[in-house]
Order: C-alpha cells, then structure tokens, then sequence
C-alpha cells in the first residue's frame, strides 16, 4: 500500500488490503478500480472485523463487489455459469455475516 497526493493506492500483490486504523459508522467511500485481466474479483469490505477469522482468509462484514464483467463466463458454482447477478456494486454479508435487502434480487442462472 502507497500514499500518493492524499490517497491510498493498493497494488494488489499478492492480495491487496486497506485497512483504516478508525472506526466509521456512517461514511462515503470513492473507489476507482481496473482489473488488469477478464474475470478478475475483488470487492471492498465495510462494517467490517477488525481481523480475519483465524479458519477463513475473510473478516467477517459485508462486501461491495467489484467484478471484471468476464468473470460470469470463467467461473461454474455447482457446475453451472455463474448468475449474470454477480455484478459490480453487489452488497452480500461474508464470514458468516447475514445481509437481508431492502429490495431482494432473485438470482437466475444464465441457460
């Protein structure tokens, strides 16, 4: 992780992470992001664990997701493309954390 003219950049090698050292309740967050290759994941926790479980590599929180668009066609869960629903901005509840939206998406797999 970087500093440049006020902002924070994470080149992402191996794995990248931020990590504010403050507590935020109520916040807006700016992101700019570039996946350099088709189907690249990645996502931006907030109302976050300060630490990752020690049995997973995730803290528990919610994710923001970012996915390069190609990511649907690379990648079968149950052996079946992916939902289309997979989509950038996507919030859903990580490391045993449950999310209940305002206005549910039914996800249906591509035919």
């Amino acid at each position: 992780m970087a500093y440049r003219k006020g902002n924070l950049i994470c080149k992402g090698k191996p794995i990248g992470v931020v990590r504010s050292s403050k507590q935020y309740e109520n916040f807006i967050i700016h992101v700019e992001w570039n996946h350099q290759y088709a189907g690249g994941n990645s996502g931006i926790f907030v109302w976050s664990d300060a630490k990752p479980d020690p049995s997973g590599r995730l803290p528990g929180g919610v994710e923001v997701q970012m996915l390069e668009l190609d990511w649907v066609n690379q990648n079968h869960i149950d052996g079946k493309q992916a939902p289309i629903a997979y989509v950038h901005g996507e919030l859903f509840g990580v490391g045993g954390v449950t999310t209940i939206p305002d206005t549910p998406v039914v996800h249906v797999a591509n035919p």
